[in-house]
């Protein structure tokens, strides 16, 4: 009778502290797929896996967008402040997560409540983030002109535009800025703010424009040639490989 009885204590004294917390969501989505305590801690880890991927996700986003206005302005003001937020928030959270553990007591399931704490607080933090992006415009498409921002994250040669021409769902084509390129290409989905893209194998007029120039646009459609995903954001079109490094960034021509 002891060990069933300590067992229902620790399920009351768990239930009851939940409910003395505020946020409590995590475990409480948690707790409503979970027989006992082993499968509540396995919901809440996964949880927290996931929740921090897009966490990382939303804030590499946010970041962009705010170098973004700096580039504006000429002034590194709003990407400094939010890495800067970003590092209070993460010191905040786990301080203020571990002291709802404390409160929980030592006893088994304490640290439930650090996760459910973590979750909950993180995921807060992802809609803050997602707050700062400029208004997506629903009618952009990844079809159309694009011209290159910034080429394996640095800028392009002054005195050179390099573009991407989306011509249909099929096909692509562009200047490297010394010669013109075109090919196949394959997107999946035809239509959406996201998704894999293959760019390729492209063939382009044989020009030599200058060692830097020639070797800028090797460069170009050798990032074009490894983009595995595609994404679009604001008035942007973001090329990426597929580990989601950052190949290309374009924006729309008007």
């Amino acid at each position: 009778m002891k060990p069933a009885f300590a067992i229902a204590t620790t399920i009351a004294v768990i239930t009851l502290s939940t409910s003395a917390f505020a946020d409590t969501a995590a475990l409480d989505e948690c707790w409503a797929e979970s027989d006992n305590r082993i499968e509540l801690g396995d919901c809440l880890r996964e949880l927290k896996s996931d929740v921090d991927e897009s966490l990382a996700r939303s804030y590499d986003t946010a970041l962009q967008a705010q170098a973004d206005i700096d580039d504006i302005v000429g002034q590194l003001q709003a990407s400094r402040a939010l890495l800067r937020a970003q590092k209070a928030f993460e010191l905040y959270r786990d301080l203020n997560c571990h002291l709802d553990e404390l409160q929980a007591g030592a006893g088994t399931g304490s640290g439930d409540f650090f996760l459910g704490c973590w979750i909950d607080m993180t995921r807060e933090r992802i809609a803050k983030l997602e707050r700062l992006l400029p208004e997506q415009d629903e009618t952009l498409s990844v079809f159309g002109d694009w011209f290159v921002d910034s080429l394996n994250g640095g800028k392009v040669m002054p005195g050179t535009r390099l573009t991407l021409v989306i011509e249909s769902e099929d096909r692509v084509g562009g200047d490297g800025g010394c010669n013109r390129f075109f090919g196949p290409m394959e997107l999946d989905p035809i239509n959406g703010p996201e998704g894999s893209i293959e760019i390729g194998p492209l063939g382009a007029t044989r020009k030599a424009c200058g060692d830097m120039i020639d070797e800028q646009e090797m460069r170009f459609l050798g990032a074009l040639d490894s983009a595995e995903q595609f994404a679009i954001s604001g008035d942007q079109l973001l090329l990426s490989d597929e580990e989601g490094n950052l190949l290309v960034r374009f924006s729309q021509v008007r």
